[in-house]
């Protein structure tokens, strides 16, 4: 191994924050938005126009299917940049700017080397579903930063022994349960139980210090939760529904999928860390055994692993947390064999992306619903409006473009001076000629 720094310095921080900032957002306002995106998107709109902002709701109707968090914090970067794909999906791509920083931290400290922190952060951005998923309105990337900083306020405080970091880990924790739920709760008791066999011999003030992590964690979303509870049904739909369907879920699409398809995609997304992973394992065993915060993630990852492959909905992005802890130790062989400076290398990938990204700014994608916006002015134009039908309104996802890109619309019958917006398998009408065809809509006009 090389013989490198041991502890980051500013200018490793500010390395890694431009690096995220090129990488996740250099061309986070182009394309478009479709599937979970566009839903997400359209219900963090609706809340900077409800009357109360505590009740999630797509438009004018309710949802419960998620807790309020991610549309919250996404709600406020619409409000900034407005209803577009960059207003939609920046929230998404900070969370994951920031979590790289505890990629880079973790992954320092637990092997007393920077330049494994820099290659944890290269695998961690390079691998193909966290930067699908973090260039998305996705909830993934804000979720595993709750998870993540947890961790790491957990290992400070077995190591310093200090109230406020346990106290930080348990405000993340409660962060990651208003994100998404089970995962944070599943981090604060995992670690918990670690904090009390990390040593053999107990202080009172560890009992002490964990119930008051305790009582902050579940004020932290009980709060909220509570509320949900009592005005709506959300305990029906989020606790019992959703949970269940995730277990045995009734969908055509998963029945065929086998249950080691996590396992598949783990390894046809990773295959470039794979020799490096073994690498870090074998030559750092003593590292990871030393890291209090690595013992937890190691724990939690295994944990998280196994219950994950009996989930009926195997989407690959629920591999996110998974790819972080692989990063960090991947980080670490990378270092133990690459006899370079590590900053230097991101550094340069860093500068490079962001010289193609401002030469070549143009579309790199589908833009699918984002041709609403466009096309609600040229109707305001013309003096109409954009008119769909019922069928149109029928798949939540075409009703979620409306909801977000575009200030009001109308389903009953249409002007000869409205733009029609009908489904993207159809074909305009005798007599009105097609404005717009892409993968989402067909647009027609007289």
């Amino acid at each position: 191994m090389i013989n490198y720094r041991r502890s980051p310095l500013l200018y490793d921080y500010l390395t890694v924050i431009f690096f995220g900032v090129v990488f996740f957002m250099g061309a986070l306002g182009e394309g478009g938005l479709r599937n979970d995106d566009i839903n997400y998107a359209a219900i963090a709109k609706t809340v900077l126009s409800s009357d109360n902002f505590m009740i999630l709701h797509r438009g004018p109707e309710l949802y419960l299917s998620k807790p309020p968090m991610f549309f919250w914090l996404t709600s406020l970067s619409i409000n900034t940049f407005g209803a577009t794909v960059f207003g939609a999906k920046f929230a998404s791509a900070l969370a994951a700017v920031i979590l790289l920083v505890f990629v880079f931290r973790l992954a320092s400290d637990a092997f007393g080397n920077v330049n494994a922190g820099y290659g944890a952060v290269i695998f961690f951005a390079f691998n193909y579903i966290i930067y699908k998923t973090s260039h998305g309105c996705r909830l993934e990337s804000m979720l595993t930063l709750g998870v993540t900083a947890a961790i790491f306020y957990f290992g400070r405080y077995a190591d310093k022994k200090n109230l406020l970091y346990i106290l930080a880990a348990a405000l993340f924790c409660g962060f990651s349960v208003m994100v998404k739920g089970y995962l944070g709760v599943m981090t604060f008791f995992i670690c918990l139980i670690c904090l009390f066999f990390m040593k053999k011999q107990h202080e009172n003030s560890l009992y002490y210090h964990m119930l008051a992590a305790f009582g902050l964690f579940v004020i932290s979303f009980m709060w909220w939760y509570g509320y949900a509870f009592t005005h709506t049904a959300f305990f029906d739909r989020f606790i019992t529904h959703e949970a269940m369907m995730r277990i045995n879920s009734d969908e055509t699409l998963w029945k065929s999928v086998p249950i080691y398809k996590y396992t598949t995609d783990l390894l046809k997304f990773s295959v470039i860390m794979l020799p490096f992973l073994f690498i870090g394992f074998r030559n750092n065993i003593r590292e990871i055994k030393n890291s209090k915060a690595l013992i937890m993630f190691s724990v939690l990852t295994v944990i998280y692993f196994i219950l994950i492959h009996f989930l009926t909905t195997k989407y690959s992005r629920y591999l996110y947390p998974v790819i972080v802890y692989l990063s960090i130790v991947a980080g670490m062989g990378l270092a133990s064999v690459v006899r370079v400076n590590m900053r230097s290398v991101v550094l340069g990938i860093s500068i490079v992306m962001a010289c193609v990204f401002a030469v070549f700014p143009g579309s790199y994608g589908d833009i699918n619903y984002r041709a609403l916006s466009g096309l609600e002015k040229t109707a305001a134009l013309n003096g109409g409006k954009l008119c769909t039908d019922k069928k149109f309104m029928r798949k939540w996802d075409d009703r979620s473009g409306l909801y977000y890109f575009t200030d009001s619309f109308k389903t009953e019958k249409c002007s000869p001076e409205d733009i029609v917006i009908q489904r993207r398998d159809t074909d305009c009408p005798t007599g009105l000629r097609t404005l717009v065809k892409n993968s989402r809509i067909t647009a027609c006009m007289q």
